[in-house]
């Protein structure tokens, strides 16, 4: 006995610090104990893969859903088939409740307006197989309820929950969803959404209180929206119903815009508003759609926002984008021009995926948020904030949708992907904003301060601006730093590899981590560890300079305790230049040193050597300058 509890603690200890490379070996990286576990169970592989014994849980929703804009109260019935693939026998089912963060009394990170506070979502019913639950069945929590079925949830066996339930829109609140205008809403977060059970750590139990985002299962969606006759919806998935909902006028500009891509075709106009012509003039109209495969259902509404669209082709396919606003607006006319660049540059040059939905709508409301197929988006004064926003919410579409990053607890993964790898379009199409080089500045100004959090802190964890700061910023950085000491090409066959691995799936940053060096061949685990798993900051610095007959040898000494790679120009009196650049890995042995030494020819001068540039993070650029 004494000999197993000895060896399980020593395996125990060795997988707490460990990571592989391409050959195997070992070098020391943190990992958690209940990643650790993923990775004894097999359900997770230290190649970067999805274990042989992976498994994710599932839930389908038809969902059927009224609308009263008057009164702003939206109630519904779904019917949730929840696939239960794990090895375990779960005993309860956790439920989101989402709008349960305007209920009196609920923990919130944000002011909330006394006209929004309500009594929380109205639960009317819950069958489960159908059983109907009693009341003492239904625990409530703040945002989550824990429903307890009749018998344990047998593993590898499908469970029909069935839910009523109602709830009022949040008219002055703007956080991810709220009330625009009179007759302009956008509806997220919005029904009963079935939480994730995961091999990591069993069920997501975090309460929603509107700072962090989101982790959810993938499944297929049904969904009918009843509304007033001159309200159009725009949504998640493909409208099954348009000949009983769009006038014959408007989906024949949809078709002329099919049959015309890439061009920028007005759908609705101001003129079709006015003459009550966008939809079927009956008292209500119901709105049909279906989504396959998403981890979330949004849509947004009004009778009388605008409609461009344009179809851009993707692969095989022509892929629909449209952009609903208000006729009084600065720059969302020019949003779907924007989308339909932004999606051309991300499915074919980086990351050089196809964009993996048949629709993408950017409706005009508020600050900016993704959901599948869909982006909430305010509607900025200058236009290089309106490329940066659309760009930003449509690589969302691929994580944290065509991935599935847990956003709840590593951001960062998401959120630093979706600020890199559009940045080249934006700066394409607006140059008066670099934002690589905005993000560089801003984490260079906040490295180190003293309330800087570890890059590998739990999200939900991360209060106030350290939320974005991290999440958006040094993720940014490290993974931009990556990008450079791999090169371009290596990097993007790691991310296409990352993306084809866990497409549908909810990898953890140790799959992302794995999976880098598994396709790279290289052991990146000594950067990982510097920026993830360790507090410091990055500052390189010019020292020893010595010119004599020609010859040139200075020092960069390595401050800071982060690894960045090194640039340094060298300027002489005839204008020429001299440029010496030398990756991270020179630091990869922990030593603060690094000698670079050359020649030149003639009698020109040396005049100055800079270090660094201006997409290099540096906390200290005085001691980046030397000058004779």
């Amino acid at each position: 006995m004494k000999i197993k509890i000895v060896i399980t603690f020593f395996v125990s200890l060795c997988l707490t610090f460990i990571g592989t490379n391409l050959k195997g070996q070992t070098s020391k990286l943190f990992m958690p104990r209940e990643i650790q576990n993923t990775y004894q169970n097999e359900t997770r592989s230290f190649d970067g893969k999805p274990g042989k014994n992976y498994w994710q849980n599932s839930a389908d929703y038809q969902i059927k859903a009224e609308f009263d804009p008057q009164k702003g109260i939206l109630k519904g019935n779904e019917i949730v088939q929840y696939t239960n693939n794990s090895p375990d026998e779960l005993k309860y089912i956790v439920v989101r409740l989402y709008q349960n963060m305007y209920k009196k009394g609920a923990i919130r990170e944000s002011e909330i307006m006394p006209e929004d506070l309500h009594d929380g979502v109205d639960v009317k019913l819950v069958i489960i197989n159908g059983d109907t639950l009693p009341e003492d069945k239904i625990k409530a929590g703040g945002t989550n309820i824990y429903l307890i079925p009749p018998s344990p949830i047998a593993s590898n066996s499908i469970t029909d929950i069935e839910i009523d339930w109602a709830f009022t829109m949040p008219k002055k609140a703007k956080i991810r969803m709220g009330t625009y205008d009179e007759s302009s809403f956008f509806v997220a977060l919005w029904y009963p959404q079935i939480a994730v059970y995961d091999d990591i750590a069993g069920w997501d139990r975090f309460e929603y209180t509107g700072a962090q985002e989101f982790y959810n299962d993938y499944g297929n969606f049904d969904v009918e929206i009843t509304l007033p006759k001159d309200f159009v919806i725009w949504a998640t998935g493909d409208l099954t119903n348009p000949n009983e909902v769009l006038s014959e006028k408007i989906l024949k500009r949809i078709e002329k815009a099919r049959n015309n891509p890439e061009e920028v075709h007005h759908i609705v106009t101001t003129k079709d508003i006015k003459k009550n012509i966008v939809t079927i003039q009956k008292y209500r109209n119901t709105w049909k759609y279906k989504a396959m495969n998403v981890p979330d259902f949004a849509f947004g509404t009004s009778d009388h926002y605008l409609w461009d669209a344009v179809f851009t082709p993707v692969d095989d396919r022509l892929v629909m984008i449209n952009a609903a606003y208000n006729p009084e607006n600065y720059n969302f006319d020019k949003v779907a021009y924007t989308a339909e660049k932004s999606m051309q540059y991300l499915s074919n040059e980086f990351p050089g995926v196809p964009y993996p939905y048949q629709h993408f709508s950017a409706f005009m409301g508020h600050f900016g948020m993704e959901f599948p197929m869909m982006s909430n988006q305010g509607d900025d004064e200058v236009h290089h904030e309106m490329v940066y926003v659309t760009t930003h919410e449509m690589t969302h579409s691929y994580f944290p949708f065509l991935v599935g990053t847990n956003e709840r607890m590593y951001a960062w993964m998401d959120e630093g992907f979706a600020i890199l790898l559009p940045e080249e379009i934006q700066f394409e199409l607006d140059t008066a904003k670099n934002h690589a080089e905005f993000i560089t500045m801003v984490y260079s100004s906040f490295a180190g301060k003293q309330q800087e959090p570890l890059l590998s802190t739990p999200t939900n964890y991360l209060a106030g601006n350290w939320y974005f700061l991290i999440s958006y910023g040094k993720g940014e950085q490290v993974f931009r730093l990556i990008k450079r000491e791999l090169g371009d090409d290596l990097f993007k066959q790691c991310l296409q590899e990352f993306i084809a691995r866990w497409e549908s799936k909810h990898p953890t940053p140790w799959d992302l981590f794995n999976t880098i060096n598994n396709v790279s061949g290289k052991d990146l685990n000594w950067i990982y560890k510097k920026w993830f798993f360790e507090l410091g900051v990055p500052d390189l610095a010019i020292q020893n300079v010595e010119v004599n007959d020609g010859e040139i040898s200075f020092e960069i000494d390595k401050i800071g305790e982060l690894p960045i790679p090194i640039v340094a120009t060298l300027e002489f009196d005839d204008g020429s230049k001299e440029v010496f650049n030398e990756k991270m890995e020179v630091w990869k042995s922990d030593k603060n040193i690094y000698k670079i030494q050359t020649s030149f020819l003639g009698n020109k001068k040396l005049k100055k050597i800079t270090l660094g540039d201006s997409q290099i993070p540096d906390v200290d650029f005085t001691n980046n300058v030397f000058e004779l």
